[in-house]
């Protein structure tokens, strides 16, 4: 009883399998759908990735300029420290102090923002490649018809 109900249910997946099998042309208008979304995708991600590059490179530049201000107030509070002015020299070591939690601040945006362009880079490549392996699919299944 068991060997019959198996060869049933087998000829029955046999038969719906065959029943929903798409013709060539189905199968290029498929892939040329597949195609097209992952155009779009791969459009999408330059878009992106162009964005968090602009970002970076901002972000680059106000670290640069407020390391400068910062190594500015260590001058100015060392210069005051050789003249014995402990009032000035304390006053530029809280400014640089702050200026130095504030870059720690900045300098993590800016490594998040490369996270989110590398992330960015593996999309676009994962895309691509699906997209030519797609576009071999559709081309293999033109030529059937």
């Amino acid at each position: 009883m068991r060997t019959v109900t198996f060869a049933v249910t087998g000829l029955l997946m046999l038969g719906s399998s065959l029943v929903l099998a798409e013709t060539p042309a189905q199968q290029v208008h498929r892939y040329n759908q597949d195609i097209r979304q992952l155009n779009g995708d791969i459009h999408a991600n330059e878009a992106d990735r162009t964005k968090d590059r602009e970002v970076a490179q901002d972000q680059r530049y106000d670290l640069s300029r407020d390391r400068l201000d910062s190594n500015a107030d260590r001058q100015r509070e060392n210069a005051y420290l050789a003249k014995g002015d402990y009032k000035q020299a304390a006053y530029w070591n809280k400014q640089r102090v702050a200026e130095n939690s504030r870059l720690q601040t900045e300098a993590q945006d800016l490594a998040h923002t490369r996270k989110d362009l590398k992330n960015d880079h593996a999309r676009l490549s994962k895309d691509v490649k699906v997209r030519h392996n797609d576009v071999a699919k559709r081309n293999k299944a033109a030529s059937r018809i």
